[in-house]
């Protein structure tokens, strides 16, 4: 069984991949740090740089996407690396304020590890939703 390679994603898979996830062009894009211009000409079949659908496919493998090419086309999510963002629901489990899906870090440590500063009670929340520091 040869490994799937990042110039065998197709626009296909990535618009699978992003409703697995459940998040917009706009979340990923900011997730994967490029352009949503970026992902939507890839999305729509037009052609973006190798560098972009590197950053793309790596992005996605990160949070738990794995894709099948060949006979077998698809996409299927596993577990996530444990560094990688967490973008599923969370809500402060302090005040259980709805956190959103992409979370902007307030320091260093959550730029880092990932986390959140809850905007209702100011406790510092981790990427998988447990508390670090009640405010």
């Amino acid at each position: 069984m040869s490994r799937f390679k990042a110039e065998q994603l197709t626009p296909n898979h990535v618009k699978a991949a992003r409703a697995l996830l459940g998040v917009t062009a706009e979340e990923l894009a900011n997730v994967l740090d490029i352009g949503v211009a970026t992902l939507r000409n890839f999305e729509s079949g037009k052609d973006v740089s190798g560098a972009s659908r590197e950053e793309i496919y790596s992005g996605l493998t990160r949070h738990g996407m794995r894709f099948k090419g060949g006979a077998t086309i698809g996409v299927s999510l596993s577990a996530p690396d444990q560094w990688a963002i967490d973008l599923s629901a969370q809500s402060c489990p302090v005040c259980a304020h709805p956190l959103p899906a992409v979370r902007v870090p307030k320091s260093v440590g959550q730029a880092l590890w990932g986390g959140w500063t809850c905007s209702e009670c100011g406790s510092t929340v981790s990427k998988t939703g447990k508390l670090m520091r009640k405010a």
